[in-house]
């Protein structure tokens, strides 16, 4: 099995960066879970990992992977104290996955594992989210790595299934700044790049763009 790794080259300075995605392409592996790279804000404490799957063929049966966080990081609890982990609906739902496990692991890791017992395990689509994390973070700025690793993805063969695991691990980088310092590649993590007039550009220009996540979320950066 090979590794890769998600990362982002970047400077946690005072001053205004361009971030640069570095071995972030994931294009010549047909089945990989995984997460994009992520920029929060210092003071943020709480936020949700979107676990996503890549599959070239159907996706039918289900899927698993561990995940293993930082060290300052924990994952958020549900009501019975149990790591708050979700099967996500953007793809599917608990009637086509009707098992969903969420199992500690002695590291301080966490298995997860989506099934179908009674249900037909229809997953749509051929890339997008899949499952969502919630995580606890620390108030310091820094760099930090999140790992998701064995990611295995059930394929349709015919009238049967079986697993496919392409990868040993993903890694990828959560960056924690002062504040809306940095500015990524408007091609990395699909992310779009527009004028304060609303326009579409190519670049992010001098001045202040608003940066758009394919999550729909936006954000004001300044390049100097």
């Amino acid at each position: 099995m090979k590794r890769i790794f998600l990362c982002i080259a970047a400077s946690l300075a005072g001053s205004f960066t361009t971030m640069r995605a570095e071995t972030t392409d994931i294009n010549d592996l047909n089945y990989v879970l995984y997460i994009d790279p992520m920029t929060v804000t210092k003071g943020t404490t709480e936020t949700t990992l979107y676990v996503k799957m890549k599959n070239k063929a159907e996706a039918k049966g289900g899927f698993s992977f561990g995940i293993r966080l930082p060290e300052t990081f924990s994952f958020a609890t549900d009501s019975e104290g149990e790591p708050d982990i979700r099967l996500s609906t953007e793809r599917t739902n608990s009637d086509h996955l009707d098992q969903f496990l969420v199992v500690p692991q002695d590291d301080g890791s966490v298995k997860v594992s989506a099934s179908n017992l009674v249900g037909d395990g229809i997953i749509e689509g051929n890339d997008g989210v899949v499952a969502e994390v919630h995580i606890l973070m620390p108030e310091k700025k820094g760099s930090f790595s999140i790992t998701i690793y064995e990611p295995v993805v059930s394929i349709k063969y015919g009238n049967s299934t079986r697993s496919k695991q392409e990868i040993d691990e993903v890694e990828t980088i959560i960056e924690i700044t002062d504040g809306i310092n940095m500015v990524q590649d408007s091609h990395s993590f699909s992310q779009s790049t527009y004028d304060l007039s609303g326009r579409r550009v190519k670049d992010a220009s001098k001045g202040i763009n608003v940066i758009q996540k394919s999550d729909g979320t936006t954000r004001k950066v300044l390049v100097k």
